[in-house]
């Protein structure tokens, strides 16, 4: 028994981004740094030593509903992207694997926003709760930091996808 819809489910979002961060069905030791220990380790330390204000708050809100539009539309660049067709075939296979793994880094990052969106909004009304603010902090400092490097590596993709058919 499911006890959530296949709508909503998110777990293959998840699981299709991961996949573009392994070297040879491993995970590669350097991403997973980039993406998720030094994030964590830097959102602990801000968090002790910044308080998330409401201002702060307010910002990354709209920051995030910007990326979120953004990203969106990226999405749709991405969908209708088609390698020119006088290129060797070894060639335009490395830009559809560059385009599918665009497109999950894209839609993992569009769930990461949302998801700091949601926490923002929790922030907000959990101020008086003590520790719990400092967890929510860390949270938000943490996937600030993640979806600032995973748009440096989206970057990097949508630009090695273009270069290399101008």
């Amino acid at each position: 028994m499911k006890f959530i819809s296949s709508k909503i489910n998110i777990i293959r979002i998840i699981k299709s981004h991961i996949s573009t961060l392994r070297n040879s069905k491993k995970l590669n030791m350097a991403d997973l740094w980039t993406f998720y220990i030094i994030p964590c380790a830097i959102s602990v330390f801000l968090s002790l030593k910044i308080e998330i204000t409401s201002g702060l708050e307010n910002l990354l809100g709209v920051i995030l509903s910007i990326f979120i539009g953004l990203f969106l539309n990226l999405l749709m660049l991405l969908i209708s992207y088609v390698p020119p067709a006088n290129i060797d075939k070894e060639k335009k296979e490395l830009l559809l694997a560059t385009k599918k793994e665009s497109f999950y880094n894209v839609s993992y990052i569009i769930l990461i926003c949302i998801i700091e969106l949601l926490l923002l909004l929790i922030s907000t009304y959990a101020k008086e709760l003590g520790c719990i603010t400092n967890i929510l902090s860390s949270l938000i400092y943490f996937l600030s930091i993640h979806i600032f490097f995973s748009l440096l590596m989206i970057l990097k993709r949508i630009f090695a996808l273009y270069d290399n058919t101008i």
